[in-house]
């Protein structure tokens, strides 16, 4: 399971993976961001689980500034 979640609003988003890799959550987090206006896709900020591997897919057809969280911080 993959969760998108806005930070102020609290908006959530969410999509069913197949499998852990990290082209099926490039394509589904693709896909999740196609869903919602473009005035409000501007920042995304992942973990740096090996899941997020395929980043610059999602940046390449998205738009968005990616962001990694610090190692061992919440």
């Amino acid at each position: 399971m993959a969760t998108l979640v806005e930070r102020k609003s609290r908006y959530m988003m969410a999509a069913k993976l197949c499998d852990k890799t990290s082209q099926v959550m490039a394509t589904e987090t693709i896909k999740l961001f196609h869903r919602i206006p473009k005035r409000y896709q501007k920042t995304l900020a992942l973990d740096n689980g090996k899941e997020c591997a395929d980043f610059l897919r999602i940046k390449l057809k998205t738009g968005l500034d990616i962001y990694f969280s610090e190692p061992y911080a919440p």
